[in-house]
């Protein structure tokens, strides 16, 4: 069983990005993860390249980022086949109206700063899931 995780973490304050990093760490250790790859961008043209030129998991994205809104970056990458349907998308924003209509079984939203208590709990959730399908696999 491949037990390996691969994620983009698109954060444009690198102070809450450091806190996602942690709760990945400890997560990982918690559900035994021998391998996550986490891909760190700080704005929207990186995040762009990153998801033209890999294959995530898992994308954690602010929506105010540098360049563009991250929600548009998963629409358009998912409307042009980039990034897959089953790719589990957690998306940070101080603005729910904007996106609320994009959440679904593998995109979800997050307002800041409240959503920061459930990111882990939802990460886990995420990792879970993508651990399952490998298995399955």
């Amino acid at each position: 069983m491949k037990n390996s995780i691969k994620l983009l973490i698109v954060e444009d304050q690198l102070d809450q990005c450091a806190v996602i990093v942690e709760r990945l760490e400890s997560l990982s250790r918690d559900l035994n993860i021998s391998s996550v790859g986490a891909d760190i961008r700080t704005n929207y043209p990186l995040a762009r390249e990153a998801l033209n030129s890999n294959t995530y998991d898992i994308v954690i994205i602010d929506n105010h980022l540098p360049g563009g809104y991250g929600a548009d970056l998963i629409k358009s990458t998912r409307e042009e086949k980039v990034l897959t349907p089953e790719t589990k998308v957690i998306i940070l924003t101080g603005q729910p109206d904007m996106v609320r209509n994009m959440e679904d079984e593998n995109t979800i939203i997050l307002t800041k700063p409240q959503g920061y208590f459930r990111l882990g709990a939802q990460i886990k959730l995420f990792l879970e899931q993508s651990l399952n399908s490998q298995s399955a696999a």
